[in-house]
């Protein structure tokens, strides 16, 4: 630290430490304006098409339900800075519940999407039924070093045992496994 001060280089030093944080927090902070502002123009929907890109944008944003009372649970926090209403409306008299505001129900989805996205990761088993392609097959064995793989699908009663280069990808070769 010394050096450092003798030459004089304090000033550009800090520069430099603080400059990744920095551009980062540039970054989220322009993408937190696109996402507003992406969501303010969707807000006035008037189609069900357009419904759906709302709750959709919102959805990408939505966390887990907290306690709808805590203004500092992260449901509160991110409806604040995305400039929506969280919770439920105001019920009217017969409603057991209010009707769920448009980011509630983006939670409800964005849970959802969760679920199904924990499913996709499960790890996959010897003789477990799989989608191949688009088609039902059998995974026969599988190689974790290589990542290869070989499927079997049954044609009125003949098995066809087809071998791939991996389980998942896009590329040639690729089982796609889901």
């Amino acid at each position: 630290m010394k050096l450092i001060r003798h030459f004089g280089v304090e000033e550009s030093i800090r520069e430099q430490l603080g400059r990744k944080e920095t551009r980062d927090a540039e970054t989220y902070a322009y993408m937190i304006t696109r996402a507003r502002e992406f969501i303010a123009a969707c807000k006035s929907c008037s189609t069900a098409e357009q419904h759906r890109q709302y709750l959709f944008g919102l959805g990408i944003f939505a966390p887990p339900h907290g306690d709808p009372r805590d203004p500092e649970s992260m449901a509160n926090r991110v409806a604040r800075v995305l400039d929506v209403k969280p919770g439920r409306r105001t019920k009217r008299s017969g409603e057991e519940l209010g009707r769920p505001r448009a980011f509630y129900r983006a939670q409800d989805l964005r849970a959802a999407f969760d679920i199904r996205l924990a499913e996709l990761y499960v790890p996959m088993n010897i003789g477990d039924q799989v989608l191949c392609r688009g088609q039902l097959a059998r995974l026969t064995s599988f190689d974790s070093a290589t990542g290869r793989c070989t499927v079997a699908f049954n044609y009125e009663g003949v098995e066809e045992r087809v071998p791939y280069t991996s389980r998942y990808g896009r590329g040639p070769g690729s089982a796609r496994l889901q």
